[in-house]
């Protein structure tokens, strides 16, 4: 999704910076294809950027856990689905004093709600974003893609996509969470 959003963001008229220093071949690839421009690493990227959309596996710490076949998802050692015990990229922006907007676009477990919430108070300004719809050049793309957006923040981040750029923001009035408004369609 992060090629989608990336895309939709150069359509819009911006600039969009990527940090794929860690990121497989295939993402770098993609991002180069979009026409970003590479940077060295992450504290670069939040350095230059105003506006910093996550949207990235692996973006959640837990404790050990190992896969349960049966349940088809990851299962902690009290059986449970692990929780989160830290937000690597939120933590990179606070070390790296990032003053702008952090955009969440990632999925996060319902377990992991709670903490995430908490952390990202530390952060400037947050706001939660959650997809839906599949990636660009997906032969099951007929409709685009919608993201819920919520938070103090939302509307600057809404006004980044202008229309017919294959993202459709939804602004959710105060006090609604972009994550629960995903979970419940």
């Amino acid at each position: 999704m992060g090629f989608s959003i990336a895309d939709a963001l150069i359509c819009s008229g911006h600039e969009v910076l990527s940090a794929s220093c860690d990121r497989s071949e295939e993402t770098r690839a993609r991002a180069e294809k979009v026409g970003t421009r590479e940077v060295e690493d992450l504290a670069s990227l939040f350095q230059e950027s105003d506006f910093v959309f996550s949207i990235a596996a692996g973006v959640v710490e837990c404790g050990p856990a190992t896969w349960d076949e049966e349940l088809q998802q990851m299962r902690g050692e009290d059986g449970e689905y692990p929780k989160a015990i830290d937000f690597p990229l939120i933590s990179t922006a606070m070390k790296v004093d990032f003053r702008g907007i952090f955009v969440d676009c990632n999925w996060h477990h319902t377990s992991h709600w709670d903490l995430l919430r908490e952390k990202s108070k530390e952060l400037p300004s947050y706001v939660e974003c959650a997809i839906y719809g599949w990636p660009l050049g997906d032969e099951r793309d007929l409709f685009g893609r919608l993201m819920w957006v919520s938070g103090n923040d939302s509307a600057p981040v809404s006004r980044l996509f202008n229309e017919g750029c294959g993202i459709r923001p939804v602004l959710l009035d105060a006090g609604e969470s972009a994550l629960e408004t995903k979970e419940h369609h």
